[in-house]
């Protein structure tokens, strides 16, 4: 999906969050965006098989998220340079991003 502005991609990014629909996060599984994946991999609500997708997702923040998501019942091992790199371990949403207190 490619978002002709900021608050079309601020709808998508609450319902990756929050949506219990299966179709929607098998839609948002395959989005271009970063912030997109990681907030689904996020969501309380996702289907396991679409958790365990995202584990091994190309984004080590996607897959990180994923890994601690209660729905996700595969497990992978991260390096360790993935696990010091505060942004893979960090909670907040990639938009809006404000990394100030992360020096």
């Amino acid at each position: 999906m490619n978002y002709q502005d900021e608050r079309e991609f601020n709808q998508d990014l609450d319902l990756a969050k929050n949506t219990r629909d299966v179709n929607i996060q098998k839609r948002f599984l395959k989005s271009y965006s970063l912030g997109i994946r990681k907030a689904l991999a996020k969501n309380p609500f996702l289907n396991s098989d679409i958790a365990n997708n995202l584990l091994f997702d190309t984004s080590s923040n996607v897959s990180f998220q994923a890994s601690k998501n209660n729905n996700c019942t595969k497990q992978r091992d991260f390096i360790s340079e993935i696990l010091d790199n505060k942004c893979v371990v960090c909670d907040l949403d990639l938009i809006p991003l404000n990394c100030d207190n992360c020096k």
